[in-house]
């Protein structure tokens, strides 16, 4: 870090940094993501401190580099939906009501369980094929 920078950042952001989480609260309507936009701007000014230093307001020059982080973080979003998780639970489940893999196979042991237990050890192919030709 330069010589002077934590004295400037002092100065020049840290008194902005209520004004940039209340923006960046209301870009993204969610805490975490406000303060990552927060966080991304104030690295941007301490890499940026020439410009930062030049700029006659620098609140409003904190508050454009907020918003082209909103907005680039935007578009890489784009592609992704997203859902509010108040909308998710009106919606139908995205899970199948189908018995999964593991359902099944407890199911099946279960059914051999039985009979086994009821027809003895004979299986259920066997038994099935002697019920088809009559002979029990």
């Amino acid at each position: 870090m330069p010589v002077g920078a934590p004295d400037r950042f002092d100065t020049r952001v840290a008194p902005h940094l209520p004004t940039l989480l209340r923006v960046a609260y209301r870009l993204v309507r969610n805490r975490p993501d406000a303060q990552d936009l927060v966080q991304d701007t104030c690295i941007a000014a301490c890499e940026n401190a020439t410009a930062l230093d030049g700029a006659d307001h620098p609140v409003r020059w904190l508050m454009r580099v907020l918003h082209n982080y909103f907005i680039d973080r935007m578009r890489r979003q784009k592609g992704s939906v997203l859902i509010s998780l108040d909308a998710a639970d009106a919606m139908d489940p995205l899970v199948s009501g189908l018995p999964g893999p593991e359902e099944s196979m407890l199911h099946t042991d279960a059914q051999r369980a039985v009979e086994r237990a009821f027809f003895g050890t004979r299986t259920h192919s066997a038994h099935a094929s002697g019920a088809a030709s009559g002979r029990l």
